[in-house]
């Protein structure tokens, strides 16, 4: 049977197809074929597309691209793992400064750098000095500096001899320089207390002109003040 007679022969009107379900078996088994040939044509499509895009990207051109994608990326890298070098490299010469530094040569740069931040520093006598190292003024308040060159960790049996030295002196506040650092213990005695740490990263900043006392200092300005 002629396929195109045989659609024209079809009721169009969906209302008088009710019953007819032999005419509407012939439809589905018409109209099936014709989606499969759909299907498949969509098919090939997506394929060619896939297959173009594989094919741009084994082009020369495209390769080229990855590969000047994939060298600056690299290039990213590695100027960044430079810098942050070079930058280590800096901060280690700086630290070697301090950690090579005697005793005496200790106190006497840490003086120099505390006269950049308003203190007025004298570094006493090597002997008698009734554990001060630098005598200090800043803003009105008399202070004691305490230094410690030795790379252990400071501990609160050395701040509470400070702290007793303050009183003894009738200082405003005691500072302890330590190169080593402080323990847990040092620290949890100075909380609450007029007693400043620096360390070997504090004095390179102060080198650097950050004065990282200032805060203690307003604080305390603020204070007497009130």
């Amino acid at each position: 049977m002629d396929l195109c007679l045989w659609w024209n022969a079809l009721p169009h009107d969906l209302g008088h197809l009710e019953g007819t379900s032999s005419q509407i078996v012939q439809l589905a088994l018409v109209l099936a074929p014709v989606s499969l040939i759909g299907s498949m044509m969509l098919f090939s499509m997506t394929e060619g597309f896939v297959n173009a895009h594989r094919r741009r990207r084994s082009e020369p051109g495209y390769l080229r691209y990855k590969e000047a994608l994939w060298l600056h990326e690299l290039y990213q890298s590695t100027a960044q793992a430079a810098a942050h070098e070079a930058e280590q490299a800096i901060l280690r010469k700086k630290r070697s400064y301090w950690e090579f530094l005697d005793g005496y040569e200790f106190e006497r740069s840490t003086a120099e750098v505390l006269q950049r931040h308003q203190f007025n520093p004298r570094v006493t006598p090597g002997s008698a000095d009734g554990g001060i190292d630098i005598e200090v003024t800043r803003g009105g308040l008399k202070g004691v500096v305490q230094c410690k060159a030795h790379v252990a960790c400071v501990g609160p049996h050395v701040v509470r001899d400070l702290y007793g030295v303050i009183h003894h002196c009738g200082a405003s506040f005691g500072s302890i320089v330590s190169r080593g650092g402080f323990t847990r213990g040092a620290v949890d005695f100075a909380r609450d207390k007029p007693i400043l740490f620096l360390n070997v990263s504090d004095l390179i900043a102060m080198q650097e002109g950050r004065d990282v006392l200032a805060a203690a200092f307003s604080a305390s300005s603020s204070a007497a003040a009130s």
